[in-house]
């Protein structure tokens, strides 16, 4: 690197050199008649610092660029909504991994999942090789501190921090932390609080049902508080001030979600169908952590808009609520004369969906999951203003040691983020990098792309290998364009850029989409066969469809009919079509309620053909030689999503998978051509 630049700008060394003395970043990025500081001037300047910068680092849990008073007017957030007027603004910043524990470890270590070796939340730690954020701080002088949500593995571990506050979870029983005795100590005989809810109710969306004073985002932001106040952090100091919401459940106390109710709130970005056209792994989202949501808006789409609604209000409730506990924050810090020499951050782990493109949750790079905001105010050293280059979680750690006048170990992947808000630099980097799952993904400015990392040797269902988003034509991102041959030169240039970044992914990427089959009609079992999507047969996806079930079925010798003819199993909806005390029965079950259908008559003693159909209007029939025998309906057809896990089995069932326990044993006759077929 150059000793000098020529516009006087300070080399990284000399950066370091004058935060090592105690001037922070104070000096380096002022602006004298809107230029940078010169060399001399920064020295003046640092001779006139005396001591390091605290560094506030709060964090919030689901919450979404978008989430910010910045961009949704309508907030009430006036903490946050200060921080972006008299911060720098990153508005192009995501998640390095957008779930829980993934995102957290790339915050602190300043590295990817594939390095750091966490690409979803399991119960495991970042290797011993990784740096830790707070390890490096203390070397560099720092008191570190802890308040709130972590999620580390195990979950008290202190990962360098000198003092923690745990508080980890809202409704789960994890284990007695301190918020758990904070609840016991004030009369409260749960180590965590949730409501019970009616059948009615949007499951956990609810008014936080105790004083707002026992919710754990208020025990957060008191602690943090109370440290202040009794000035019990000895500076220089760091603390991260982890608040465990807005994440589910949806608990504001009551007063922070009635003025959202009554808003006209945005509606969730989605198109019926665009599923269908990304990755199935979108799809599966659906049915992992809040499916209980999806569920609902399946069955009674009438409902899906009001139930957006209702969350989204509760959902900024929370921020609301959460914000709140920050402005006390701040005021104590401006009380004791703290504030203008505290780096104070915001940023989030990850978003959250909350209905756009028919999801809930998050774990994918799509924008309400990975785009999230950051704000860092200190106006010692950097002016306000919004910064439009992009930038990511592996970037905070190698930033913050910068500007503690620390050393960045050589093992951080990230950036320091310092030009960017000193104004230097427009942008540190042209593109960043997500991970989480199998998939790898790439942000640039123009251009998303999402692969996946593994080779999908069986499909069960025609599979999109990726996607592709257009940012200036498409941010709402619903036009994928992975299989646009007039996209082909982008999306393997962007696939250049990851390989170059990770060259274990260069054997991983499928870049040519296969030929995609048409859906199967129909599915020919053997007895004793399970088709599921690991087999070579590919299961059938009935998508509403009306279902026809025909067979051939004989006696063993003089054994009675008894068992299982066909089970199938698109989770969470099934059928088990299976005879039983000598009846025959159809069992359908849709949206966690079970029809039964049986007929009254024994089946014949002779082989017989078997017909069983369920149309698309829920109706089910029973047919012995051309006569019906059964006959019922429920609630709707199996609403059968491509990405669905999907299991059929002949003659028997899968342990565990039985509709309504019954009938777990093999048939004991003969079933000759099975065969499922659409109409």
């Amino acid at each position: 690197m150059a000793d000098r630049k020529p516009d006087g700008e300070l080399t990284r060394r000399e950066f370091i050199e004058l935060t090592a003395k105690g001037v922070a970043v104070a000096a380096v990025g002022m602006t004298l008649g809107g230029s940078l500081m010169t060399n001399s001037e920064a020295n003046a300047a640092a001779a006139s610092q005396t001591k390091k910068p605290n560094i506030l680092f709060i964090s919030s849990d689901y919450q979404a660029w978008e989430d910010s008073p910045d961009i949704s007017k309508f907030l009430d957030m006036p903490a946050l909504n200060r921080l972006c007027k008299e911060g720098r603004v990153l508005t192009n910043h995501y998640s390095s991994a957008p779930i829980c524990m993934p995102a957290r470890y790339c915050l602190i270590t300043g590295q990817y999942p594939h390095t750091h070796g966490q690409i979803g939340n399991h119960d495991k730690w970042i290797p011993d090789s990784s740096p830790i954020l707070m390890q490096e701080l203390k070397k560099a002088g720092y008191n570190t501190v802890g308040v709130g949500k972590m999620h580390f593995y195990p979950t008290e571990r202190m990962a360098g921090f000198d003092k923690r506050i745990v508080a980890e979870g809202k409704e789960f029983r994890w284990y007695d932390d301190d918020f758990a005795k904070y609840l016991k100590a004030n009369g409260v005989n749960s180590n965590r609080v949730y409501k019970e809810q009616g059948p009615d109710e949007i499951p956990r969306v609810y008014d936080y049902p105790l004083d707002e004073k026992l919710h754990i985002d208020y025990f957060v932001g008191e602690q943090a508080k109370g440290l202040i106040d009794r000035e019990e952090l000895t500076g220089p100091w760091f603390m991260w001030v982890s608040f465990p919401g807005p994440h589910t459940p949806w608990d504001p106390p009551a007063k922070y979600g009635a003025p959202y109710k009554k808003m006209d709130l945005p509606k969730a970005r989605f198109r019926p169908g665009e599923l269908n056209t990304k990755p199935a792994i979108h799809t599966y989202e659906r049915y992992t952590y809040t499916s209980y949501i999806t569920d609902i808006w399946d069955e009674h789409p009438e409902r899906r808009n009001d139930i957006v609604q209702q969350i989204r209000a509760y959902h900024y409730g929370s921020l609301t609520f959460i914000d709140r506990q920050v402005s006390k924050i701040l005021k104590s810090l401006e009380a004791k004369g703290e504030l203008e020499n505290t780096i104070v951050i915001w940023t989030s782990d990850h978003g959250s969906h909350l209905g756009d493109h028919d999801l809930i949750h998050k774990s994918n790079h799509l924008e309400r999951s990975a785009h999230v905001p950051f704000v860092l105010r200190y106006p010692k050293a950097f002016k306000p203003g919004r910064v439009e280059g992009l930038s990511a979680h592996v970037d905070l750690m190698p930033t913050l040691l910068t500007l503690a006048g620390a050393e960045v170990p050589k093992a951080c992947e990230g950036k320091d983020l310092s030009p960017m808000l000193t104004g230097s630099k427009d942008s540190v980097a042209d593109e960043v990098y997500t991970e989480i799952l199998s998939d790898v993904s790439i942000i640039t400015k123009d251009w998303k792309l999402s692969v996946p990392t593994f080779s999908y040797e069986k499909t069960a269902h025609p599979i999109m290998l990726g996607d592709l988003y257009d940012r200036r034509k498409d941010p709402d991102e619903f036009s994928n364009l992975f299989e646009d041959p007039k996209h082909v030169t982008v999306k393997n240039e962007l696939i250049d850029k990851i390989v170059a970044w990770h060259s274990a992914y260069a054997n991983k990427i499928e870049r040519n989409p296969r030929p995609r089959p048409a859906e199967p009609a129909e599915l020919k079992l053997e007895q004793g066969e399970m088709v599921d999507m690991n087999s070579d047969k590919e299961p059938i996806h009935q998508c509403g469809k009306q279902v026809n079930i025909s067979c051939r079925i004989e006696p063993d010798g003089d054994v009675p009919l008894e068992g299982t003819i066909i089970n199938h199993q698109p989770w969470p909806h099934s059928y088990h079509l299976y005879i039983k005390d000598g009846r025959l029965a159809f069992k359908l079950k849709l949206w966690k309620t079970e029809t039964l259908m049986q007929a009254e008559q024994t089946v014949p003693a002779e082989s017989f053909d078997l017909k069983a159909t369920i149309r698309k209007n829920g109706e089910m029939r029973l047919e012995v030689d051309g006569k019906v025998v059964g006959g019922g309906k429920a609630g709707g057809c199996i609403p059968v999503h491509p990405g669905q896990p999907i299991r059929s089995t002949a003659g028997s069932t899968a342990a565990g998978h039985e509709v309504g326990g019954e009938n777990k044993g093999r048939f004991t006759g003969k079933i000759r051509n099975l065969l499922v077929k659409l109409a």
